[in-house]
């Protein structure tokens, strides 16, 4: 059964014992308000969930250093990741002095639950999953998830950092059934915003308030709490740009089924398209030096694989045409 007081390290109970009302102090005329509220708020009646439930971080890496910090403890604890996946869980946990456990995916890209339970021991604290995963751009099954949160007494981190170009539904409502959930979203993907990094965590209020207490006490700026305010009166704009997204992505999917060095098209919950190719390094290097930004992936459960970002109707024609010149 899942207990966050016997998960958090004994230094940052002590911490949190000391703090915790200094952190929740309103902010002083002229300087930025370090609980964000405002911002929470709008972002609360936005995702449908209570203000205390809601951590802003600057940038993603800090939130999951911060949860490295409150729940593993240095030479000891573990966490587990599934590659080809975001690389900001392995190098924080590193700076951490945390074990790294590796599970690759499955050839359908998904994580092989009978590996992780070999894998999982006393010392696993944290156990990521990316999805949509914009690595394979493939959503993780949600039965999957569901089975690791009801039998891991850990946390289970879901990034959600593409769900808004996503078919299946965020893991959001699911908080009130999973203590030990923690749900990141971004406002760098679909709304555009990656300057500002700003990130998202969402779980119980008992974490979110030992986050609140252990950040950095002006982690958003004030400009940046204004900009972000801004941008959430224009939902229905960023709600637009999303379908545009999600309708050039299906074109170019179709599109890239026709070129000769595709071999498969796979499809996507993420603004972005993964597509395995007959000769991934010259696709890549061609596509490269036309300015597209492609990713290459060559793990053994992904060789010759090729993620290409869904652009502009021009953007996308020019890939179209790089692959065809090859």
């Amino acid at each position: 059964m899942f207990n966050l007081n016997t998960l958090v390290s004994e230094h940052i109970q002590q911490f949190v014992e000391t703090h915790a009302a200094e952190a929740s102090t309103h902010a002083e005329k002229g300087t930025p308000d370090s609980a964000q509220r405002l911002l929470k708020e709008k972002i609360a009646t936005i995702k449908g969930i209570a203000p205390a439930s809601i951590f802003l971080g600057h940038g993603k890496d800090q939130v999951i250093d911060l949860l490295l910090r409150i729940v593993c403890k240095p030479e000891t604890d573990n966490i587990i990741i599934f590659p080809p996946t975001e690389t900001a869980y392995k190098t924080q946990a590193q700076l951490h002095a945390v074990a790294v456990r590796e599970i690759a995916l499955t050839g359908a890209f998904q994580p092989d639950l009978d590996l992780l339970q070999e894998h999982v021991d006393a010392h696993t604290k944290i156990i990521f999953f990316c999805s949509p995963n914009p690595s394979t751009t493939n959503t993780i099954d949600r039965e999957a998830i569901e089975i690791v949160l009801n039998n891991f007494d850990g946390l289970v981190v879901v990034d959600e950092m593409c769900i808004n170009y996503s078919r299946h539904k965020s893991f959001i409502p699911d908080l009130a059934d999973y203590a030990n959930l923690v749900v990141l979203q971004t406002f760098s993907e679909a709304w555009k915003l990656p300057h500002l990094q700003v990130d998202m965590a969402f779980a119980w209020p008992d974490l979110i308030s030992i986050l609140n207490t252990i950040k950095p006490k002006y982690n958003i700026n004030t400009p940046t709490q204004e900009r972000l305010l801004d941008a959430l009166e224009k939902i229905d704009d960023v709600n637009a740009e999303i379908k545009e997204t999600v309708r050039l992505r299906e074109q170019l999917r179709k599109e890239l089924a026709t070129c000769s060095l595709v071999k498969r098209v796979y499809s996507s919950d993420t603004n972005a398209i993964w597509v395995e190719v007959t000769e991934s390094l010259s696709v890549f290097e061609a596509l490269r030096h036309a300015s597209i930004a492609v990713s290459i992936q060559n793990e053994d459960n992904c060789k010759n694989h090729i993620r290409i970002p869904v652009g502009t109707v021009e953007e996308n024609a020019l890939v179209l045409d790089v692959l065809k010149k090859i």
